[in-house]
């Protein structure tokens, strides 16, 4: 007993303690086994985890944030409907929820999930409350998605593309914050997402240039970036776009046909669909009609509902 009230041995006790409540505090939000879940597609493998642990749960924190994670799961596998209806379990048990990170994260979750139900009013809510709310507790990131997500809202619904530009700009700015850790693969995806938004936006404008510019540095950072498949395939196909409008078919070509690559290596059945669509979009628009049928034919094969027939458009 004398040597364990030693204070060297006490001192090697509390630091064990700290480091312990460092890495719980650390991982208190994320599950390592359904982050790898997702990232290798196995959406509805980690829905069942999520559950089995939402059963498990000994708080409304710990329910919350594992039926976020079947949101999450729900939206990665296209399913709005059951989405809609596990946003609804969310946001019954907010009121009861105190952690303000946590509710910052599920803010953000609502209005990605209202998006993607083409609410825009609530998703335009949500978004907002989470942007207000990492302002007040500092959570950069939820800062980041939220100004990307808004500006990109804004943008696809034609709204108002100032606005959008001015969301886009801010997200992007918070990505050059001192409190902002660029290695973090998190971080660095948000960065991603922004200049891959923004880049849309100023093909919108008609700007190519910066369009290139924030698509290409877009490119490299995703050279640190683990499992960057998905996001790759993104940033070829808006890189094919861009070179679409200024009428460069070598380069158009050669984006698409390597964001086709990668979708087919992941066998991600609607980007296959969608990069063959682009493709025949591509031919039509420069006039090779045979190239243009022979690459509408082959998206409709990954197609298990009636594609679009761009027959009508060739003839």
């Amino acid at each position: 007993m004398k040597k364990l009230a030693n204070p060297y041995f006490i001192t090697l006790l509390l630091i064990y303690f700290i480091g312990f409540f460092k890495v719980q505090a650390q991982s208190k939000y994320e599950d390592p086994y359904i982050e790898e879940l997702n990232i290798t597609y196995q959406f509805e493998k980690s829905i069942q985890v999520a559950r089995y642990h939402f059963k498990k749960a000994n708080s409304n924190e710990e329910k919350l944030f594992y039926n976020n994670c079947i949101i999450r799961a729900y939206k990665n596998m296209e399913k709005n409907d059951s989405m809609l209806i596990f946003m609804k379990y969310s946001l019954d048990l907010l009121p009861s929820v105190h952690d303000s990170e946590l509710i910052c994260y599920t803010y953000l979750k609502m209005g990605l999930g209202y998006r993607l139900n083409l609410d825009i009013n609530n998703s335009t809510k949500y978004y907002l409350k989470a942007a207000n709310l990492a302002k007040k507790i500092n959570c950069t990131i939820v800062l980041v998605k939220a100004y990307d997500e808004l500006g990109s809202l804004i943008n696809t619904e034609n709204l108002n593309m100032n606005l959008a530009l001015y969301y886009l700009n801010l997200s992007i700015k918070y990505t050059n914050a001192e409190n902002f850790d660029v290695n973090n693969s998190k971080n660095l995806t948000a960065k991603i997402m922004a200049l891959d938004h923004r880049a849309d936006l100023y093909l919108a404008l008609g700007n190519s240039k910066e369009s290139f510019n924030d698509l290409f540095l877009a490119k490299t950072l995703l050279i640190k970036l683990p499992n960057n498949e998905f996001y790759l395939k993104n940033i070829n196909t808006n890189l094919s776009k861009v070179y679409a409008a200024i009428g460069d078919r070598i380069n158009c070509e050669k984006y698409m046909n390597e964001a086709l690559k990668i979708s087919l290596a992941i066998n991600h059945i609607r980007s296959i669909k969608e990069s063959y669509r682009y493709l025949a979009d591509i031919s039509f628009n420069f006039k090779d009609y045979y190239k243009a049928i022979f690459y509408s034919l082959k998206s409709e094969n990954y197609n298990d509902k009636s594609a679009e027939n761009i027959y009508s458009k060739i003839y």
